[in-house]
């Protein structure tokens, strides 16, 4: 009882999945699972839609703990059909911040979806979450692993929306609406040569989970839509600088934040990043 005790009250919280038997999983791949004291499991994955758009779904489960033994089971809706889902883990190892459990089955209407004996290796979401709160600000892309990626903003509200931003020339045709209040230097004094960033038509929606984002989008070739919606995640970090004034005084500190995801393309696994610094007010 002991144990029991020990796991259930362990096991709640949010977790990333990071390795799947010893191998880094594809960034896209990931999965989010939440425990709550309730007895539910939410699983928050991506999903590939048959008119090639991908689409985040959360899916509501029940858990148990048993000993060393984890079973999750219930049954959700995708794409207009009911599925049954079983699963059922053995914990090996706990520490503060990962979880290491062996899949001994998982399946979906009863077909297996998992080989047995699978390993997987979470990452736990720290309770803080800073990062969520440290993203809320206006970034702007200074280097990419994609050299004809023009430059963009992009700017992280509290709400969980995000507004992406292109340079365009003031003769360029668009909405006084869109540019309000996104222009360096306001409307005045500009002529037909001079730039400015202007927000695009849709919002995107965004998560945040310690190192880990998630972001959705709207046709968005930049972040990788090439059809109508898409989801990507990310691994993030952040890389604070003090930054100096004019006269040498010390006045506040610069921050630069990384995206990085592995795709697999053709068969091999490439990285692809943005680097990006904090638009700060003058």
């Amino acid at each position: 009882m002991k144990d029991i005790s020990c796991y259930r009250d362990m096991i709640i919280g949010t977790w990333v999945e990071q390795f799947i038997d010893g191998q880094s999983l594809e960034t896209n791949f990931r999965r989010v699972h939440t425990f709550d004291r309730s007895d539910q499991r939410i699983i928050m994955h991506t999903n590939d839609l048959n008119n090639g758009d991908r689409e985040l779904v959360l899916v509501n489960l029940t858990y148990i703990v048993n000993c060393e033994m984890i079973s999750t089971h219930g049954i959700y809706y995708e794409e207009n059909h009911t599925h049954l889902f079983a699963r059922e883990e053995k914990v090996l190892r706990f520490t503060d911040s990962t979880l290491r459990v062996r899949i001994i089955e998982e399946g979906v209407n009863g077909s297996l979806m998992v080989p047995s004996e699978s390993e997987v290796i979470y990452k736990k979401v720290s309770k803080e979450n800073h990062n969520a709160s440290t993203i809320q600000n206006m970034w702007e892309l200074s280097l990419s692993s994609d050299p004809n990626i023009e430059p963009f903003r992009i700017s992280f509200q509290a709400d969980g929306s995000y507004l992406f931003y292109l340079k365009v020339k003031k003769g360029n045709e668009g909405s006084e609406d869109d540019t309000k209040g996104v222009n360096d230097e306001g409307d005045g004094g500009l002529d037909e040569n001079e730039e400015r960033w202007e927000i695009m038509e849709d919002e995107g929606r965004y998560v945040v989970f310690d190192s880990f984002l998630i972001t959705s989008f709207f046709d968005n070739p930049i972040l990788g839509a090439t059809t109508k919606k898409g989801v990507a995640y990310w691994d993030i970090s952040f890389v604070y600088k003090e930054k100096d004034d004019e006269t040498g005084n010390r006045i506040n500190k610069a921050i630069s934040l990384t995206w990085s995801a592995v795709e697999n393309i053709e068969g091999q696994l490439f990285e692809k990043y943005f680097l990006f610094t904090v638009v700060l007010p003058l």
